[in-house]
């Protein structure tokens, strides 16, 4: 049995038909099914959101799907999602966003041919972006000489042994900057990281009702 390159994981809070968007995008990449596994875990969901995911794991024999407490955060399921990946690799994605075709393949070639602990797929968006970072691909990147800062998203793709290695973690409950503390303390801890500038890897969508926003997605206070 092939072995699993890549763990997609994607926390959900009442994500309703955002789900059935997403979805084809991470279930249609060109890497072959049976060598990555798209982890789902839900946040306490008080929609169809769960109903939604386990349709999928149902035909999807490489979609998990996992429960948990509300948080009311999306570092508590991310976390949740680290536990279960059996992946070489692991990509974070969140709801209402999706994935270019070849993301993982590409993203995850680029990793290995780099010996990259993390690598950042190009990002593209309606909204504001990183543009700099994303000029040209890049092998070896450094906080120094590069824009790393301009991207503290943690829609990239991470070594899941460099994340074990370091017991990186995100902060769990009501942590307005949680992505800004795992992705810099990676960037600090990683021997290499890669850029990857030449495909879009990643499609940050904007949402009718606004909800971009990662803690408020998951914020009750706010709602979705």
């Amino acid at each position: 049995m092939p072995k699993v390159k890549v763990s997609v994981i994607v926390p959900v809070y009442n994500t309703g038909n955002y789900v059935d968007e997403c979805a084809p995008s991470l279930l249609g990449q060109s890497l072959p099914a049976d060598e990555f596994e798209v982890i789902y875990v839900d946040d306490g969901s008080t929609d169809d959101t769960l109903g939604r995911l386990e349709k999928l794991a149902g035909v999807h024999p490489n979609v998990q799907v996992y429960t948990r407490p509300n948080s009311g955060w999306p570092g508590a399921p991310r976390n949740h999602g680290m536990e279960h990946a059996k992946g070489e690799y692991i990509q974070f994605v969140d709801h209402d966003d999706t994935l270019g075709p070849e993301a993982l393949e590409r993203l995850y070639e680029h990793a290995k041919r780099n010996d990259a602990d993390v690598v950042i797929g190009k990002m593209s968006s309606t909204m504001v972006r990183p543009r700099r970072l994303f000029r040209h691909t890049v092998d070896a990147c450094t906080i120094e000489n590069d824009e790393l800062m301009q991207s503290l998203s943690p829609h990239k793709m991470f070594r899941r042994a460099f994340v074990e290695e370091h017991g990186l973690r995100f902060p769990e409950g009501p942590w307005i900057l949680e992505d800004l503390a795992f992705v810099s303390t990676a960037y600090l801890k990683a021997e290499r990281i890669s850029v990857l500038a030449d495909y879009p890897c990643y499609y940050w969508m904007k949402r009718d009702d606004g909800g971009n926003n990662t803690q408020h997605r998951f914020n009750p206070r706010h709602g979705f």
